[in-house]
């Protein structure tokens, strides 16, 4: 998530929707304005991979079955 934080940041300085002096400021408005524009990118990419499903997903139903016990021999040579 972090990664996806800096891309967002860059993408906006690329697009001058901030300025480079935005990012040494620690309270003033542009800080704030930067923080909401990249948390609305960021969630704006997640909606998007749910989407489209293109996310993470597991198996519901493992391939496997646990409950089935098979007999074991022993091997003989």
């Amino acid at each position: 998530m972090l990664i996806l934080y800096w891309n967002s940041i860059y993408i906006l300085l690329l697009t001058d929707a901030i300025r480079h002096n935005i990012l040494e400021q620690f309270q003033e408005v542009g800080t704030y304005l930067l923080q909401i524009l990249s948390d609305l990118i960021i969630f704006f990419i997640a909606w998007m991979i749910k989407v489209l499903n293109m996310g993470y997903s597991f198996i519901i139903q493992p391939p496997h079955n646990t409950a089935y016990k098979t007999k074991m021999t022993k091997l003989t040579v």
